[in-house]
């Protein structure tokens, strides 16, 4: 290692602060891309994870090389390699957030258009398509299949007495007080008003 001038001890600083930043970024998209939720954020560990490489490598070659000073700065084929890598980061990352966003709405789509908003229950449209893929294999390959209907009592009067407010909140406990006592592979769908009906398939 070489003694290092105030030009070289900044690029140094600057560019092990850059390497750090892109770890951390790395991170983060990393875990928004585990599981296949977000594969663009793949794009984005790709951007950042090569930022990283190219800052961390030019700390190494400023500190064995040193003599960095202006108005020479470094050499041209590191300094054009950096904005070149540059460059390539940033359509990397822009391309990974655009696409993570498309993933999002497609997810957010999704939620609105098989779950009911206020039970967070499967609701009556998709419940349709999963009974009738149940029905059907059910009938091919003569398991069982079970089906609960489940009514609240008295749900009217509920409302009637204590308000809509009160009403949601009963919709929204006996939604939870079922689920937590499903199978991973049961299926409870809010049927309509204070109805629901829970899938068993293998039952």
């Amino acid at each position: 290692l070489v003694a290092l001038h105030a030009h070289d001890l900044r690029i140094v600083v600057c560019s092990g602060l850059l390497a750090l930043q892109a770890g951390a970024a790395v991170g983060l998209a990393a875990r928004a891309a585990r599981g296949g939720a977000l594969r663009g954020a793949w794009l984005v560990v790709a951007g950042m994870g090569l930022l990283g490489v190219t800052m961390l490598a030019r700390v190494v070659m400023v500190a064995v090389h040193g003599g960095w000073t202006p108005p020479a700065g470094p050499p041209a084929a590191v300094q054009v390699t950096t904005h070149l890598v540059s460059l390539v980061v940033v359509l990397l990352n822009t391309t990974g957030y655009l696409l993570m966003q498309k993933e999002r709405v497609v997810q957010l789509l999704h939620e609105l258009a098989t779950h009911d908003p206020l039970t967070g229950a499967t609701n009556r449209r998709a419940m349709r398509d999963v009974l009738h893929r149940n029905v059907a294999l059910s009938a091919r390959t003569h398991l069982p299949l079970s089906l609960l209907m489940i009514d609240i009592d008295h749900f009217k009067r509920v409302n009637d007495e204590h308000g809509h407010p009160v009403g949601d909140v009963v919709l929204r406990e006996v939604a939870a007080r079922v689920q937590a006592r499903l199978r991973g592979h049961d299926l409870l769908a809010r049927y309509g008003g204070e109805e629901f009906l829970v899938v068993l398939p293998l039952t």
